[in-house]
């Protein structure tokens, strides 16, 4: 029953986030569509953001597990650049009027989620063991990247993200992924 109350509200949010920008949605609003009290809402979320940080990590976590079976790095590269593009007003509207930082820290944590599923992916698909401190940095690396040509592309207002430059990214994603897992791989090994 929790997991049922706060996956409908996270659904409420997502089809309001559509159309209006996440501080003009309020608690009570959310709520009572939900057919719940306030004092309920905060059982669950400490506030607006930490049910936007819920709903988005159960988006990618359904998006995970639908291309968790893909052996095309790429393509998981190009579903992640779709899924941003196909969410825009819904990410737009969820960090309307917050400052830089936040905004950058709360995508952070988002496409880390993604990151950390791909490097493991391609590790495995590489058939090369990292240790944790490894990943962590390249993950760490990636997501700062990801992260800056995503805040780049929603604060440029383009409506799309042209597929040449999301080509371009996910070459570059590759080549970094794949180079950095063979050295640290090889480092972990002594080979380097």
């Amino acid at each position: 029953m929790i997991e049922n109350v706060k996956d409908r509200l996270a659904n409420k949010l997502a089809e309001l986030l559509i159309d209006h920008p996440i501080y003009k949605i309020t608690i009570k609003e959310l709520a009572d569509s939900v057919g719940i009290n306030r004092q309920t809402f905060y059982y669950h979320f400490s506030d607006i953001y930490d049910l936007a940080l819920y709903m988005f990590k159960g988006k990618i976590s359904n998006l995970i597990h639908t291309y968790s079976s893909s052996t095309n790095f790429n393509d998981i590269i190009y579903k992640v650049f779709h899924f941003a593009i196909e969410n825009r007003n819904l990410f737009l509207n969820a960090i309307s009027k917050l400052d830089y930082q936040i905004v950058n820290t709360y995508m952070s944590k988002i496409v880390s989620t993604l990151v950390t599923f791909a490097i493991k992916t391609k590790a495995s698909q590489l058939n090369k063991p990292l240790e944790p401190n490894y990943l962590k940095e390249l993950v760490t690396m990636l997501t700062c990247y990801i992260n800056y040509q995503l805040l780049d592309w929603f604060k440029s207002g383009q409506d799309s993200l042209a597929e040449n430059k999301m080509e371009t990214i996910a070459n570059l994603i590759t080549f970094a992924l794949e180079s950095n897992i063979i050295h640290m791989s090889n480092i972990i090994k002594g080979e380097e």
